[in-house]
């Protein structure tokens, strides 16, 4: 047996990555069939769609194109029935509520077959997953050998809070995955120097910024690296060679500029990537007060939620909480044994690209001040998974072997324990998917995917009303059920039926006990039961 595995080492360990990446795929499109689209997909499926379609990129102008444009390529095989199009409004900034606007029309009142819309619109997003598991298995491997390049893609691929996204039509997912395509990228070019490889990192940045604009964090890395290649050459700081310096990045944007002409078309519209590159640094400085004149806040005067506390400005610390209490402990007990036991925890040039991408990412959501989501920081996982990927290192020692293996097995159960409902993940530490609604809200927990589950309740209870108290685009038509949106007035005197109450929608009724709609049921009643850990189900 022993001669055997040595023998065909390669093609056993080539098996597992594919059969591991298989697992991936199918948790990601089992969980994403019984999922509801959630609030960011209405625009991000109409203005995909609408791209590929029209040609045209002036509707919603709050991201670049890219993923969009990925997300409508697979629509355009069917037969879509199109809303009303309103392309005379399209350069008006708030545009991008027309988006959601036409993707509610698009899902939700023209009879389209909403089921096979969500899935060829989802299924880029899984496929780009699937690609950056792969990459991050190759780069790992690269790094650590086979055993660290295992262990990197097992982290990535049953990951709760990767498999969250890489489900969805939305953009966070194929950020990450651009994000460290380019990062791999310089690494080769740093590696190995040469102007094929160097004008291949520019095409790749150019993609990680058509991407999201999260990809600028790339730009003092990417300038450090070119600065570092010519340095480690020369043995005097007088010897830097300036000129060359100059060539290669001037070499290197060219590159950037001509992915973006290609990406935008020409004649090139180079005010659509200032207008996002404008309306990422607004919103992003602004508190929840001014929320009504930048697209993409949710509206005036709101007030962002964290471990129970409600602010318009938010809190630096946000994404460092959101991290701890989503992230599951078998990371962060990896990561503690490692620095704790392990050999080589600096690699140089390689640790600086890694490390330092976490730093700066970190750094900068230091200052963002829309505390809505993790996601904002995703491309975080996959570099830190990678940075991980040398705690095989410690397999060297049998007590070490089995420590990790339980560590793994721990890990695995994080994720199957929460299937389908990985949105909602929260370790144990935090309490679990039960005490979310306690820490974090809105696309951490609880964006809308949920509610075309209510249908089996509505078969379940088919003599009683359903009630769905929510603020997200929805109706229960086309998911094949009826139920009435509860009203403010019938919290304080529930209507009879069962009541499903959004997690998100609660905690944005619980922000002043002064209210005549503060919600207190949570005090008052006992839930007979929930939906995806999104959902409250309560009957009177």
């Amino acid at each position: 047996m022993r001669h055997f595995i040595a023998k065909n080492k390669k093609w056993i360990i080539n098996a597992v990555v594919c059969i591991i990446i298989a697992m991936h795929f199918i948790l990601a499109f089992t969980s994403a069939w019984v999922k509801s689209p959630t609030i960011d997909e209405y625009t991000y499926i109409s203005t995909g769609y609408l791209y590929v379609k029209t040609g045209e990129f002036r509707l919603d102008r709050t991201h670049p194109p890219l993923i969009r444009l990925l997300i409508g390529l697979p629509l355009q095989l069917l037969d879509i029935k199109q809303p009303a199009l309103r392309m005379d409004e399209w350069d008006d900034p708030i545009s991008y509520e027309l988006g959601y606007v036409i993707g509610s029309d698009m899902l939700l009142l023209q009879r389209n077959n909403i089921q096979q819309i969500l899935i060829f619109s989802r299924l880029p997003v899984m496929l780009l997953s699937c690609l950056l598991a792969w990459l991050l298995f190759y780069w790992g491997r690269e790094l650590y050998g086979a055993s660290g390049g295992l262990v990197v893609l097992f982290l990535y691929c049953f990951s709760p809070n990767i498999l969250a996204h890489a489900r969805l039509a939305t953009l966070d997912l194929g950020a990450s995955f651009f994000i460290v395509l380019a990062l791999f990228s310089v690494y080769l070019y740093i590696k190995s120097p040469n102007l094929l490889r160097l004008c291949i990192s520019g095409i790749a940045l150019g993609a990680a910024l058509l991407a999201k604009a999260t990809a600028l964090i790339l730009l003092p890395i990417y300038f450090v690296a070119l600065i570092w290649v010519l340095v480690r050459s020369i043995k005097s700081i007088y010897d830097f060679p300036v000129v060359e310096c100059v060539k290669r990045i001037t070499l290197l944007f060219f590159c950037v500029l001509i992915t973006l002409f290609l990406a935008y078309g020409y004649p090139f519209k180079p005010f659509y990537y200032l207008d996002t590159l404008s309306n990422v640094f607004t919103k992003s400085l602004s508190s929840g007060k001014g929320g009504a004149m930048i697209p993409g806040m949710p509206h005036r005067h709101y007030a962002f939620y964290l471990l129970g506390n409600y602010s318009t400005d938010g809190w630096p610390y946000y994404y460092l909480v959101a991290m701890a209490v989503k992230t599951p402990l078998a990371v962060f007990v990896s990561l503690g044994i490692f620095l704790a036991f392990g050999r080589r925890r600096w690699r140089g040039a390689t640790d600086a690209l890694i490390i330092g991408t976490i730093v700066i990412l970190h750094t900068l959501a230091v200052f963002n001040r829309v505390n809505i989501g993790l996601r904002h920081i995703l491309p975080f996982y996959p570099l830190m998974f990678l940075y991980l990927g040398r705690v095989a290192d410690l397999n060297h020692k049998r007590i070490w072997a089995v420590v990790l293996s339980a560590l793994a097995i721990w890990y695995a159960a994080s994720c199957v324990s929460i299937y389908p409902d990985f949105l909602s993940y929260f370790n144990l530490a935090a309490g679990g998917p039960d005490n979310g609604h306690e820490l974090l809200d809105d696309s951490n927990i609880d964006w809308g995917q949920d509610l075309g589950r209510l249908a089996s309740i509505k078969e379940e209870y088919p003599g009683e009303d359903l009630y769905i108290a929510h603020q997200w685009l929805f109706l229960p038509t086309p998911f094949g059920f009826d139920a009435r949106l509860l009203k403010k007035e019938q919290i304080l005197s529930p209507p009879k039926g069962i009541v499903a109450v959004s997690k998100h929608w609660a905690i944005r009724h619980r922000i002043s006990q002064r209210s005549p709609d503060y919600f207190d049921w949570l005090d008052r009643y006992e839930p007979i039961g929930e939906v995806g850990h999104s959902l409250w189900l309560f009957r009177f």
